[in-house]
């Protein structure tokens, strides 16, 4: 009997699992299409060795005879970490191990809630059935800058859909050209272990990292429905997270020398991972991996920390300048370009109040992976992750807090505009009550005059002309004095009722 693949796994338990049907069409469209390589490596950690052996494998059939060699040596706890979800190292990674398949559906699954003409659905799993001991999956946001770009749909060169979406999508010129210079990138990041036994003795563990690949110089642009490459030059904000080692003195040496340049490399996570444990992990950091694998995330963990640390920075600097916004309608400049501006502005606070929201959901839901109570701020064992949710939560208020003076401001434009509307429309008023006492001055005067212009003695200068002036004055004035009454009435009527 041959042997069943593990995408073949995948599909048949799509029935049992329904979270798993994108998943196994992602695997699926893989095999049909060209795929990126990915990048796969291990680092070993030896009992009793202080130091952390790293090797990269150059390609699948390079890991699989890795891993049909592993039962003997020293090292017998064992970190794998793979970039990009390749669908040859998916296949090695999951048969060999028999990896629960949610683990890679919760990788490459990076959207917001699955949408409704899709025939199936990505659910996450009730808390109770998580295990953090086990597997997990982080979600972060990564901020690049670079230069100005045209309208688009963008996307990270990779296997995985990874969107790369501008910070402000709305704040465009004319031509189209966007004059905003970051771009947000939503990423994911999983842990997988297992510890290894005989009888009732540990034998070492198994772990296995998921991370997505860098931006690079390259990303992908749709361009009449067509996917294609383009050249793109861009840095991390800021230069990238603060590196978490602690200051020793022999980082102070190196300072002063030729490796000036050290620390984590920041061209991908993977690379990160890799350099930290290798590198600059520390003894106590390196034993405490061998006896515990969770250990063995550490490092992801605190990267993907960092890394929302400075996003967080970006986020207050977005709010900073929403408020900053704000100092001109209180300066009382010219009210006219003030209103426009501060419609503008309101379009980008409600963009990240929504925004906020989903940050927020997800981070909780990172939170609720790792098993960590999401209110426990006294918490001094996660309090990284705990301060930035506080953060989190602290921009979200004040987003609203603009917001809310944003809607106030514009409710007291619209009231001027209304007043000044008002104050047209009584000019307006008034100047036709004007023409119609004018009219009501005029009309009796030429009725009575085309009474009297049939001839006779009542023609101008004829002996009864006298006679027109005695009728119209008396009849005018009657007519005036009457509308005037009327009008008075109407006033006192209208106070009444507005009162």
């Amino acid at each position: 009997m041959s042997k069943i693949s593990y995408l073949e796994t995948i599909h048949s338990s799509c029935s049992r699992y329904p979270d798993l049907v994108r998943l196994s069409k992602y695997l699926e469209n893989l095999a049909l299409h060209e795929e990126l390589p990915g990048r796969a490596a291990v680092l070993e950690f030896g009992a009793g060795i202080q130091k952390v052996k790293g090797h990269r494998f150059q390609d699948v059939s390079h890991l699989k005879n890795y891993l049909q060699g592993t039962t003997g040596g020293p090292y017998k706890c064992r970190l794998y970490i793979l970039e990009d979800l390749s669908l040859p190292f998916v296949e090695a990674f999951g048969a060999h191990f028999q990896i629960d398949p949610c683990l890679f559906a919760t990788q490459e699954n990076s959207a917001h809630w699955t949408a409704t003409r899709h025939d199936y659905t990505v659910s996450r799993r009730l808390p109770s059935m998580q295990k953090p001991d086990q597997f997990y999956t982080l979600r972060y946001y990564e901020v690049v800058q670079t230069e100005e770009m045209r309208r688009g749909n963008f996307s990270v060169v990779s296997n995985v859909e990874r969107k790369v979406e501008p910070s402000d999508p709305r704040n465009r010129d004319p031509k189209g050209a966007s004059k905003l210079q970051h771009f947000i990138v939503r990423k994911n990041a999983s842990f997988w272990s297992r510890v290894r036994r005989s009888g009732d003795k540990d034998e070492g563990w198994d772990a296995l990292v998921l991370v997505d690949p860098p931006l690079d110089n390259s990303i992908y642009i749709n361009v009449n429905q067509q996917i294609v490459p383009r050249a793109w030059a861009n840095q991390p904000y800021g230069r990238g997270y603060v590196d978490f080692t602690p200051w020793s003195a022999d980082i102070a040496r190196l300072v002063r020398g030729p490796y000036a340049a050290l620390g984590p490399p920041r061209t991908s996570i993977f690379d990160d991972i890799m350099w930290y444990w290798t590198d600059v992990a520390s003894v106590e950091q390196v034993l405490a991996a061998q006896e515990d694998a969770a250990m063995g995330a550490i490092f992801l963990q605190n990267i993907v920390a960092s890394t929302w640390n400075v996003f967080l920075e970006f986020i207050w600097a977005k709010v900073s300048e929403f408020e900053r916004e704000l100092g001109g309608f209180e300066s009382g400049k010219d009210r006219q370009v003030l209103s426009i501006t501060l419609s503008r502005t309101l379009d980008k606070v409600n963009l990240y109040r929504r925004r906020l929201a989903w940050y927020i959901e997800e981070f909780e839901w990172s939170l609720q992976n790792l098993d960590i109570a999401v209110d426990d701020y006294n918490n001094q064992n996660n309090k990284d992750f705990l301060h930035i949710l506080k953060r989190l939560r602290g921009c979200k208020d004040k987003v609203e807090s603009v917001m809310s003076v944003v809607t106030g401001y514009l409710s007291v434009r619209q009231g001027e505009i209304s007043h000044e509307q008002s104050k047209e429309t009584i000019k307006e008023s008034q100047l036709v009550s004007r023409l119609a006492y004018l009219a009501l001055v005029f009309i009796p005067l030429s009725y009575i005059a085309s009474i009297f212009s049939m001839g006779g003695d009542y023609l101008a200068g004829a002996s009864h002309f006298w006679v027109y002036f005695a009728i119209a004055i008396p009849v005018t004035t009657i007519i005036l004095v009457i509308a005037w009454l009327l009008h008075k009435r109407g006033s006192r009527e209208l106070q009444i009722t507005t009162s």
